[in-house]
């Protein structure tokens, strides 16, 4: 049976307030590879990941997508990228062959890759709607895009998910087929989504040190907050273990009991009212 999701109780809790864009960030691994998202460096390949649902924890009309580069020199936009998305029940890939069945295309193109790093973004083409029931799986392929020299090709950030196969992918020089095999592996990229309105404002943000004290943390965690914010914790796996809350400050401070928490390492969500996204990293020891 599973355990019920940690509630903060009597921290003043408010009604949502309405927003007309909100922006999710899944991962937010400090790794960097050249071959997942998107490989600069092959003109072929398809790589597809799968978000759970406690990582995206919102519901609505997904319209913009951005993978984070990490380096690269070379700012040419990576020409034949096709995004897909669907929502699916599985957690994690097994070895199997490229099948777009069931998928919904939302963009193509060539994808940017303007400056040396940061967030790369895309309105999509055909907004997807996503139930925040299913876990959200993602394929991009290329079908002979440009080639980027080995020292100036895009680097993209990821994270480890050592629990689950988050990914399986392919890349080389042969074309794809319905026989190309996508070999499985535990990498997930950082993912970056807009539900709502792709023309409103929606900066991303992260949380300095300073802002969430102590960390590590024992019994209290503090959030230095003048506004309202949605908040919620999950386990580097992707499992929601605090459900969201909208809760507002006191003294210039949120405060978030965790000595309920196993002794791990954790990631605090907030979601603020302009829709504003920040991920920050802490220790309950």
């Amino acid at each position: 049976m599973h355990k019920p999701l940690l509630l903060w109780a009597g921290l003043g809790l408010l009604a949502p307030a309405a927003v007309h864009a909100q922006v999710v960030t899944v991962s937010v691994g400090t790794s960097s590879s050249v071959l997942s998202p998107i490989n600069h460096n092959a003109p072929y390949q398809a790589q597809e990941f799968i978000y759970l649902q406690s990582q995206l924890n919102q519901a609505g009309s997904i319209t913009r997508l951005a993978f984070e580069k990490a380096s690269g020199s070379d700012t040419n936009p990576i020409t034949n990228t096709v995004i897909y998305l669907k929502t699916v029940a599985a957690t994690a890939f097994t070895t199997g062959v490229l099948d777009t069945t069931g998928y919904q295309r939302v963009w193509a193109g060539s994808f940017p890759n303007a400056g040396t790093s940061g967030y790369q973004e895309v309105t999509l083409r055909t907004p997807f709607r996503y139930n925040n029931t299913d876990n959200l799986a993602l394929l991009v392929i290329r079908n002979n895009g440009n080639v980027a020299s080995s020292s100036a090709r895009a680097l993209w950030r990821y994270d480890f998910i050592n629990t689950r196969n988050s990914c399986r992918r392919y890349s080389g020089a042969n074309p794809l087929s319905a026989a190309t095999s996508l070999a499985q592996t535990d990498v997930l990229v950082n993912l970056r989504l807009t539900f709502g309105n792709p023309t409103a404002s929606a900066k991303e943000h992260y949380l300095s040190a300073s802002q969430l004290y102590p960390n590590p943390a024992k019994t209290e965690l503090y959030l230095a907050a003048e506004q309202p914010a949605r908040l919620w914790v999950s386990d580097l796996a992707g499992r929601t273990v605090r459900a969201a809350q909208l809760l507002r400050p006191v003294g210039g401070r949120i405060s978030l009991p965790v000595a309920e928490l196993p002794a791990g390492v954790y990631l605090l969500h907030q979601q603020a009212p302009d829709g504003t996204a920040i991920t920050q990293r802490f220790v309950r020891e």
